[in-house]
């Protein structure tokens, strides 16, 4: 169901998230939030270890496809997409050699906040592989 397509060397995520507020005055400038579209947190079931190092991941909205890069510094081993910070649904699959693979269709990343304003929520998920 889900196609696998070879995504050859995954960028490393340079980014911060940075916080956005709607502006109110005569401008009617929003400024945009920058973070992650989706959050997939990897995990070798049998061993109870985060497990992302090494795995990949690809996320499709539509005919777009992206590929999910590891997560900088204080988030470890977490899996992110940074996919323009489009809201939309997504189909996602993740492999890592050794363990099975997981795949899943319909996730679901809206807006959040009810003014004008709204920012991109950020899905997020945790997988659990199996040892093969």
């Amino acid at each position: 169901m889900m196609r696998w397509r070879s995504l050859g060397a995954l960028l490393p995520l340079v980014g911060v998230v940075v916080a956005g507020a709607c502006d109110d005055t005569a401008s009617g400038v929003c400024p945009q939030g920058f973070g992650p579209t989706i959050e997939v947190e990897v995990w070798d079931a049998g061993a109870d270890l985060p497990a992302a190092r090494g795995a990949y991941g690809a996320a499709w909205r539509g005919d777009e496809l992206d590929s999910l890069v590891l997560a900088p510094g204080a988030l470890g081993d977490t899996l992110l997409l940074l996919m323009n910070n489009v809201p939309g649904t997504y189909d996602i699959e993740v492999r890592k050699v050794g363990l099975s693979g997981w795949d899943t269709s319909g996730v679901v990343v809206g807006v959040i906040g009810g003014d004008r304003c709204g920012r991109v929520g950020t899905a997020h998920i945790v997988v659990r592989l199996d040892s093969l």
